[in-house]
This record gives C-alpha cells, sequence and structure tokens, in this order.
C-alpha cells in the first residue's frame, strides 16, 4: 500500500494497487474480483447438513463445520466449487443472542 500526501493539506490517503495473480488456478482469491462468496444458513444444524452432504458428493472442503473467532457464535464450512471459487454456509446467532 503506497500513501500520497496532497502539499496543500495535511490529509492523507491511502491508494491499493491490484495485485498480480499469485497461483494459475482459474480463480485467484488475490486478485481483483469476487473473493469468496458466503451463504446464511439458519441454523448450525443446516451448516452441520450442508457440511455431510458435501462430504457424501466429494466436495473440496477447506474446513469445518466448526466455529470461528470472527465474531461470537460464527459457525461455518468452506469449500470450493468446481471452478475453485471458495464458498462458505454461516450460521451466526442474532446480535446479543447467547451463542449455543
Amino acid at each position: 500500500m503506497s500513501t500520497a500526501r496532497s502539499s496543500s493539506t495535511s490529509t492523507c490517503r491511502a491508494a491499493r494497487s491490484a495485485r498480480e495473480a499469485e497461483s494459475a488456478a482459474a480463480v485467484d482469491r488475490y486478485a481483483p474480483g469476487l473473493h469468496h462468496l458466503a451463504l446464511d444458513a439458519p441454523s448450525r444444524e443446516v451448516v452441520d447438513a450442508v457440511a455431510a452432504w458435501l462430504r457424501e458428493e466429494g466436495a473440496d472442503i477447506e474446513g469445518g463445520p466448526g466455529e470461528r473467532d470472527y465474531t461470537p457464535g460464527y459457525y461455518a464450512v468452506f469449500f470450493f466449487d468446481p471452478d475453485g471459487l471458495k464458498l462458505e454456509v454461516v450460521h451466526q446467532p442474532p446480535r446479543g443472542a447467547t451463542p449455543a
């Protein structure tokens, strides 16, 4: 990241340059564009059911299902579609609710 300063003010703004592809895969998570797609699940049981189905289908599962420390109660399974795009099915309890 580079930082540019205006000569007329002390305001500082940040600029990011696009990164070069870091792999030869069809989908490069770090190239400009969609990073991954998260789908909301109404419960942990739905996340578990999706994960079981993914295993039965032989999907490329990156991790889970399980809790992540992103926010309290964040429960997800991460996997890749046939083109290599990272997908996620996640359940998050409503704000203020006690995680299960």
